[in-house]
């Protein structure tokens, strides 16, 4: 489906041109494998592709993954960890796996969005503040084992919503607006983007 503005997709069409000659690791990559990336699931679906099936098929939830320290450039992390249940260890997990300065970039459902609760396994619910514990930023990153420096993050929304300003009023007065407005103009997904800072 074509899109109109600026929207997750977009930015993995960039990125992928971007890193075409880096090493990426797409995490729960499912059917939508980032290209040339390293894509790590629970299992292959052979029907799709090739180049659009997991690599490696990993039980998510064993640590740690098959990856030496500071493998990856990026870590591609689209819509999974609103399913998985210990989010600091698979933080810390991603920030091992990175490179100095390594890149990653979350995309989850919006905790206002009806596909945050349609779907019986997720579990987590997030907000444009729910990485800053991670970041250097707050001295809460202290309590992981882990180091980022938030370099983006975004609510994104449907075209209709974004035409009418919804999307501008929501990452400029984010605070108020998930306080107030968010259930009135639901977001469709919450994104970051985060570099590893490693000493």
């Amino acid at each position: 489906m074509a899109r109109l503005f600026d929207h997750p997709l977009k930015r993995k069409a960039r990125y992928e041109a971007e890193y075409a000659d880096r090493k990426v690791l797409d995490v729960a990559c499912g059917c939508v494998k980032f290209k040339g990336a390293t894509g790590l699931d629970y299992n292959v679906r052979s029907y799709m592709p090739q180049e659009l099936q997991a690599d490696i098929t990993y039980d998510l939830n064993q640590f740690p993954y098959p990856f030496e320290d500071s493998s990856f450039d990026m870590i591609w992390c689209f819509h999974f960890l609103e399913h998985f249940q210990d989010l600091p260890k698979i933080m810390e997990e991603f920030y091992r796996l990175l490179k100095p300065g390594g890149k990653l970039v979350i995309n989850t459902p919006h905790f206002s969005s009806v596909e945050a609760y349609r779907h019986w396994q997720h579990c987590h619910f997030f907000a444009r503040g729910s990485f800053d514990y991670f970041c250097e930023d707050s001295h809460e990153w202290e309590f992981y084992n882990c180091r980022f420096k938030l370099a983006d993050s975004k609510i994104f929304f449907d075209d209709l919503y974004t035409a009418l300003g919804v999307g501008v009023i929501a990452n400029t007065f984010s605070w108020q607006f998930e306080r107030r407005l968010s259930w009135i103009f639901p977001a469709s997904s919450v994104y970051f983007e985060l570099q590893a800072i490693k000493d």
